[in-house]
C-alpha cells in the first residue's frame, strides 16, 4: 500500500513534488510553505552530512565491532608491558544503533515530506489556501499543543529507556570470543 502511494504520487504529481523525492522540502518551498520546507531541508542535510562524516563508519564497523581489539605493547620509556586499546566494541555498537535509528527516523521524515507535497497538491487543486509558517507555529501552541506538549517526553524515553533496553539486549546476544 505505501508503495502504491509512492508510485502514484510520483506519477500523478507536480514537478514540487516529484523534485522533493530528492531534495526534501522543495515543493513545500515553493508552494510558499518556506518554514516547513527548509525544515524537511535542513533535516536532509544534517543526515547527508553525518552519513558522509561519521555514520557510514559506524555502519560498517557494526558486522564486526572493531577490526582491531586490545593489544599488550612493551613501553620502552616505563619499561613494562601496556594493554592498547584500539576499536571499542561498545562505541562501535552504540553508535552503530544510533545511526540505523537515524536512518529510520531519516526514512520516516522523507515519507513525511512526500505525502505533505500529495496534501498540498490536493489542497491546492480545491481551490483552498495553504497553511502558512505563522499558522503552523500557532498550530502547535492551540490545536495540536498536546503534541507539543509529548515531544519532550516521548524523547526521553526513547533516549533514556528504549535505547538503553535495546543495547543491553545486543550486548547480551554479541559474542566476544576471539
Amino acid at each position: 500500500d505505501e508503495t502504491v502511494d509512492l508510485v502514484t504520487t510520483f506519477t500523478k504529481g507536480d514537478w514540487k513534488t516529484k523534485v522533493s523525492y530528492l531534495i526534501m522540502g522543495f515543493g513545500s518551498i515553493m508552494r510558499g510553505q518556506v518554514l516547513r520546507g527548509l525544515l524537511f531541508l535542513l533535516f536532509e542535510v544534517v543526515f547527508i552530512w553525518y552519513m558522509v562524516t561519521t555514520g557510514s563508519y559506524w555502519l560498517s564497523m557494526l558486522p564486526s565491532l572493531g577490526k582491531q581489539g586490545p593489544v599488550e605493547e612493551y613501553d620502552e620509556f616505563l619499561d613494562i608491558y601496556t594493554v592498547q586499546y584500539y576499536d571499542n566494541s561498545f562505541k562501535i555498537l552504540l553508535y552503530g544503533i544510533l545511526t540505523i535509528l537515524f536512518i529510520i527516523a531519516f526514512i520516516y521524515t522523507w515519507r513525511l515530506n512526500i505525502r505533505q507535497n500529495k496534501i498540498s497538491e490536493e489542497i491546492l487543486a480545491t481551490g483552498k489556501p495553504l497553511k502558512s509558517g505563522k499558522d503552523d507555529l500557532k498550530s502547535l501552541v492551540d490545536d495540536q499543543f498536546h503534541k507539543t506538549l509529548l515531544a519532550l517526553p516521548i524523547t526521553g524515553i526513547i533516549v533514556f529507556t528504549a535505547l538503553p533496553i535495546l543495547f543491553m539486549i545486543l550486548i547480551a546476544f554479541t559474542n566476544y570470543d576471539a
